[in-house]
């Protein structure tokens, strides 16, 4: 069946349609017979080039129009143009094209472009059918028209995997046609002009892009209220990244504002009241005097109003339940799932305000739980809980240096003060107690940040630490296999340190570690992956260039400028106060990064190195205050017999214990 509805050409009639749609946008001057081109050529119709094409081309474009061919005088004198081209002036020019005496009507014009559209046509055939669409799916139609112009305009290329696969979603779901082709719609208005880092991008070309989108159509048919609804909730979904791809100031904000304006009004003149259709007679309410309760017809169904909150033009309870039971978890108080670009799901209330979404990408399920719903005043959520393959990410959203809004996970805070507070239980532990109780208390500390901020807008405390919870073994397994890589580039770089012969020095080595350190770790982190990834697959081919790609990409989220600055604060927090106790100086390194990562949020590296001074300090301070400065003592007896002093009794806080008696040597 087509894949969305619309009004069916004649074959006469869609010749006629390419002609206007494309052909005027090539020939405007209405002249279709032999003219000077203004490229010191000559062409006829609507751009067909006669010294550029090869003349057995050009005869069979016009016996297959149903046009005469072209004469040996006609070729001789083609080529005789040809040879002067570089020399004749336009009046020249003019005077030859007259002379050929090749007549053609607006119609032929038609017929002829038509042809040479062939292989074009042909692009478009086998561009759709990289995502298993025929062409047969989408008939002779001013949607037909519009795919055609973005390839002759533009190249197979423009008709990318998202527009075709919101034609073939819409095959797929036909009952959602009218979403998916509001999706193709943004498709080839918005993100089919080209190179976005461009500044040469030409304002005509996104003048024809609408064109073009105009011609595709962004109702399909005529839709009930639902289904207007449906449509301006995926352009408000859509606003955000189509206002972001807008690098070179074309007005797309302003244009898909005025946009869902239109469907604004449009909704509000489609009769808003289905339930009472006719006010005139009262008598359907009550059509049997004898039940006393025509408001609960069925008393075994407590609510026949919504008995089921799956939207039934939605997805299905199952197939929620079997693709994305988190999603079916959060459906209750009037929300329901309806279907959205790419068979992407959004979950939405009674005013269209998103609550939830879920999609793919790269064929992993994904699904976003927004608790302050989304609106078109407010399009950002403050706050986001991922779920992925049994995985619970909480984001939040902040600001970064340049003042760009972004989602950043959640949970830094809690991990630091929780790896610091295992760091304090386990200072007079074993070695595997010093190892084990940071990891494990940092990530609890994680989770509790997750939980508190995911508890937001009467979103359960219960709720929220049952999802942040679900995935505690992920994230235990995360943070011991992070461990065990930052303590393996913490031992690479001392190796590095001690080769270069600079740890002699220990200021020299300290401000070697602070500012090498990262790159090293990034390095053995960056190794270690693309072994174990090696490994799994068991292929070591590529195991290099994986290395330099890991180590590449690790580097660039190293930002210099705020390492030396966060040393630079920290180091002069301890000249200022210099912790007195082994809390102390953990809970200075504590305040030092927590200080520095949230001076950075502010300041960039100036703000990181601001934060790193005040943390250090405070920190330090805060331990000291609860610690105990490091004490010893021992008892020394003289042997008389001996003539050796003994050493007994020996005594410490604040340090490792030292053995109770020890003789002098």
């Amino acid at each position: 069946m087509p894949a969305f509805e619309g009004t069916t050409l004649t074959d006469e009639e869609f010749i006629t349609k390419v002609a206007e749609f494309i052909g005027k946008r090539e020939n405007t001057t209405g002249d279709y017979n032999a003219h000077y081109d203004g490229k010191n050529s000559i062409a006829i119709g609507y751009g067909l080039d006669l010294l550029e094409n090869d003349t057995t081309l050009i005869n069979s474009y016009l016996v297959a129009s149903g046009i005469a061919e072209l004469t040996e005088e006609q070729i001789t004198q083609l080529n005789n143009i040809d040879e002067n081209r570089d020399l004749w002036t336009k009046e020249q020019f003019d005077t030859a094209a007259t002379n050929l005496g090749i007549d053609l009507s607006e119609a032929q014009a038609g017929t002829l472009l038509f042809e040479t559209l062939e292989t074009y046509r042909t692009d478009l055939t086998n561009t759709l059918a990289l995502s298993n669409i025929t062409i047969e799916d989408l008939p002779n139609s001013s949607m037909r028209v519009a795919l055609l112009d973005l390839i002759y305009n533009g190249g197979p290329s423009l008709i990318g995997p998202n527009l075709r696969g919101a034609i073939r979603n819409s095959i797929e779901h036909p009952e959602r046609a009218h979403v998916f082709r509001a999706a193709a719609w943004v498709e080839i208005r918005y993100f089919s002009n080209g190179d976005r880092n461009d500044p040469n991008i030409k304002v005509g070309q996104q003048l024809r892009r609408n064109a073009a989108a105009d011609s595709f159509g962004l109702l399909n048919g005529d839709l009930s209220l639902q289904q207007l609804q449906e449509v301006r909730v995926y352009l408000l979904g859509r606003q955000g990244d189509v206002t972001a791809i807008d690098t070179t100031n074309l007005g797309y904000a302003d244009d898909i504002g005025a946009l869902v304006t239109q469907l604004d009004l449009l909704i509000e003149v489609t009769d808003p009241d289905p339930v009472d259709p006719d006010p005139v007679d009262p008598g359907p309410v009550d059509p049997d005097p004898v039940d006393p309760d025509p408001v609960d017809p069925d008393p075994v169904d407590p609510d026949p109003v919504d008995p089921d909150p799956v939207d039934p033009a939605g997805p299905s309870a199952e197939y929620l339940e079997e693709n994305y039971p988190e999603l079916t978890s959060e459906i209750s108080g009037g929300l329901r799932a309806v279907f959205a670009e790419g068979g992407s799901i959004l979950l939405i209330d009674d005013e269209n305000q998103i609550h939830a979404s879920a999609y793919e990408i790269d064929g992993v399920k994904v699904v976003d739980i927004y608790p302050t719903a989304l609106t078109a005043e407010n399009p950002a959520p403050s706050t986001v809980i991922r779920k992925s393959e049994g995985r619970v990410d909480v984001l939040s959203e902040t600001f970064d240096k340049d003042g760009n809004l972004v989602l950043t996970p959640v949970g830094f805070y809690g991990n630091q003060f929780g790896s610091g507070f295992g760091q304090l239980l386990g200072l007079d532990g074993n070695k595997w107690e010093k190892a084990v109780y940071p990891i494990i208390f940092g990530t609890l500390g994680a989770s509790m940040e997750q939980i508190t901020v995911a508890t937001v807008d009467g979103r359960e405390y219960d709720k929220a630490r049952t999802e942040v919870l679900s995935d505690f073994d992920f994230d235990l397994g995360d943070a011991t296999v992070s461990a065990a890589k930052g303590y393996a580039g913490a031992v690479v770089t001392a190796e590095v340190i001690h080769a270069l012969g600079i740890d002699a020095s220990s200021g020299t080595a300290e401000v070697f570690s602070a500012v090498a350190g990262p790159y090293i770790s990034a390095f053995v982190t960056g190794t270690i992956d693309a072994i174990s990834t090696a490994a799994t697959a068991g292929e070591t081919a590529q195991l290099g260039t994986d290395i330099a790609n890991n180590t590449s990409n690790a580097a660039v989220n190293i930002n210099p400028a705020t390492i030396v600055a966060a040393y630079i604060g920290r180091k002069l927090g301890e000249k200022v106060y210099e912790a007195q106790t082994r809390e102390g100086a953990i809970t200075g390194q504590i305040g030092a990064a927590v200080g520095a990562y949230y001076g950075f949020q502010i300041g960039g590296p100036i703000g990181a190195g601001i934060g790193a001074f005040i943390g250090s300090v405070f920190g330090s301070a805060l331990g000291d205050a609860f610690g105990e400065a490091p004490k010893a003592g021992a008892d020394v007896v003289f042997n008389h017999e001996t003539g050796e002093f003994y050493v007994t009794n020996a005594w410490a806080k604040g340090v490792h214990k030292a053995p109770s008696n020890t003789p002098n040597t």
